[in-house]
Order: C-alpha cells, then structure tokens, then sequence
C-alpha cells in the first residue's frame, strides 16, 4: 500500500476500523444513489449495463459483443477481460449489479482516501464523482491504483484510465513485486479471455472502430495547455493531468474523477467541489446516440476543461516539481535548467513510498 499526502490541517488520523465503517458507508450510499436513479426512472440505463449484457453472454456461451450491440445504444468498447473481471457482479439483476457495482468501487476508493484524513471524503462530493455513482462508471475503481499499485492490472480492462494511472504512479506500480503482481492477474484474466471466446481481439477492434467520440483533449481548442502540467514531471498527479490530455476520452464528467489525487488539502477539495458544479447548468448531460451525443460531447468539452481539468492543473503547478525518477531520467536532465531538473527525493528505505506533496 501507499501513502498519499496527508492535509497540514488535519489533526487526527481515522483508526482502520473508522476509516473501514466509513468506506461501507460510502459504499452504501453511492450504491443507494445509482439504485434510485434507475429505479426512479431518472435514467433507463448506466454504462455498467454493458458490462452485465457482456458478462450475461458469457456465461450463456454466446458472443458478448453481438449481445450488446443487440441490447444496448452503443457497441461494447471494453476489451474481453473487462468481462470476465466483472462476473462476480452480473449474477445479480441487471440493475442490482450496477449497484453493487458502484458500492464496491466507491467504498474501496473512500477506505484508502480517509487514511490522508477525514477532510478527503470531500473529494467525493464533486460533480465528477457524483456523475461516476450516476452512470455506474469504473472511474472509483480504477483510481485506487494510485493507493494499491498492483491493481495497475485493471488497465486490460480499462486500457485508457487504468493505462493512464498505471503510468502516471510508475514509480510505484513498476517496482519489481509490484509489477509482477499486476502482471501475473492481468496474464490471468487475458488468458481466461481467450478461453471463453478466442475471437475476441477481431471482435474488440471491429467495436472501437465506431468509437467517433474517443478523442484527446489536447486536439480540443484549449486542451494542449493540459501539457504544462509536465513542468512539474516528478510529480505523480503532474504525470497524470498531462497523460489526461493525450488520452482519448468522451469528455464526460466522470472521465474525470481520477484528477481527485491532485487534491491535497481540505481547502483544495472545497474549491474543486464548488469550481465543478459551476458547469452543471451548462452541460448538456440528457443526450441520445448519434450525431445528438456528438454535439453535447463538443459542447460540454470546453465547459469542463475551465471547470474541472484546468483547475487540476493549477492545483499541480502551485507544487515544486520534487520527487524521485528513476537514474536515467537523471542522468538524460543532469544538464537541464534547474526549473525543468527538478527537485530529486529518494523513496525512504522499507517503505512503498515518501510523501513529495508538502510545499
């Protein structure tokens, strides 16, 4: 496990039972959200129920892109082992599932965020994270890779932000057991992949064929400004605003959820949560297929970089570019300017990692 920067204002650390009843509770709670949405009738459907239909095939011996195509306003856009990851969850009812769905990726994400302190459950409450509990999104799970480095696996089931985090904490997700840990199951789950349905790379491609709306935000008017964040290159959170900027995405909000870990204090995830809601009157957020999902995605594209990608970036350049990296990056900058070399610290001995994050 890791250690992520802990808030000055904070006086008291969470005991592990406290932070273990507050991230059932969590759970419980953005569970109950993405239940009454459904249930109420608010939305006739969530992005998990791609993974049930898919999931749901499987098990039935049949082809889980086919079946999704069939049930579903887009095609299945997840590699095979995305799949076969979420079995556990699609015995339940199409609905129940996107519930415990999200439970479960929002209590994992609150136990480990309490251990910086109470005060980051507030990074919980922006629009990003509700948008996540709304639609039943992987954006909770995948975030936890910046805390548990070996669920760097889930970026074969989540290629674009798993990819991302994976990248952006290499330092951490790269160390040698680590990585093999992370290696072993993804090899796991791709392996049992092509068991249940060996056709299913061809059938993947021919799927993300029609993802027209998958495009970085760096081709977006505004976006290459993302790249900055790069001035602070030793800093995980750094690393990930600019691999943000590269990588493709539909400019949802809940695309954006993972940006939470450039929040360090209470006062940040105050000013994040109010900056983020900021967009909502303007975002088209009840949108159809086609060319209607195009255009809202075009326009919501600028109202959530001024919103929410922005000030993450601003977040990461008030920071000294300080942190550790690896010898040859060192060697390759040893001759740069002191502004662009940065800062080195070296991982404290028998620990996963020191804390850079401190001013």
């Amino acid at each position: 496990m890791v250690t992520l920067p802990t808030d000055a204002e904070t006086s008291t650390t969470p005991s592990r039972g406290e932070r273990l009843l507050a991230a059932l509770l969590v759970g419980a709670a953005a569970g109950a959200l993405t239940l009454w949405i459904r249930l109420s009738g608010r939305s006739p459907f969530s992005d998990f129920d791609v993974m049930w239909l898919a999931g749901r095939a499987l098990i039935a011996g049949r082809d889980p892109y086919a079946a999704v195509a069939a049930g579903f306003h887009w095609p299945l856009h997840y590699p095979l082992p995305a799949a076969v990851l979420t079995l556990p969850f699609v015995v339940l009812p199409q609905i129940w599932a996107a519930g415990a769905w999200i439970a479960f990726g929002f209590g994992l994400l609150a136990y480990f965020l309490t251990a910086r302190g109470w005060w980051a459950l507030l990074c919980l409450a922006s629009y990003p994270a509700v948008d996540c509990a709304q639609v039943a999104q992987w954006s909770p799970l995948v975030t936890t890779i910046a805390f548990v480095p070996w669920l760097a696996f889930l970026a074969v089931a989540k290629p674009t932000t798993g990819a991302v985090m994976a990248i952006a904490y290499a330092n951490r997700t790269l160390e040698r057991k680590t990585f093999l840990r992370a290696a072993g199951i993804a090899i796991v789950l791709v392996v049992a992949s092509f068991i249940a349905r060996p056709t299913w790379p061809s059938e993947w491609r021919r799927s993300i064929a029609t993802a027209y709306h998958f495009t970085p935000i760096v081709f977006r008017p505004g976006g290459v400004i993302l790249l900055t964040a790069l001035l602070r290159w030793r800093r995980p959170e750094a690393r990930l605003v600019a691999l943000f900027a590269i990588m493709p995405q539909s400019m949802a909000p809940y695309d954006a959820m993972p940006l939470l870990l450039t929040i360090c204090t209470r006062r940040e995830a105050l000013a994040v949560a109010w900056l983020s809601y900021l967009a909502l009157p303007f975002l088209q957020t009840r949108v159809g297929t086609g060319i209607e999902f195009t255009n809202a995605v075009e326009h919501n594209a600028p109202i959530l970089l001024l919103t929410v990608y922005l000030p993450a970036l601003v977040l990461v350049l008030r920071r000294a570019n300080q942190g550790p990296a690896p010898e040859w990056a060192e060697r390759l900058l040893s001759r740069a300017p002191a502004w662009l070399r940065g800062t080195p610290v070296a991982l404290a001995a028998g620990r996963d990692a020191v804390d850079v994050h401190a001013n």
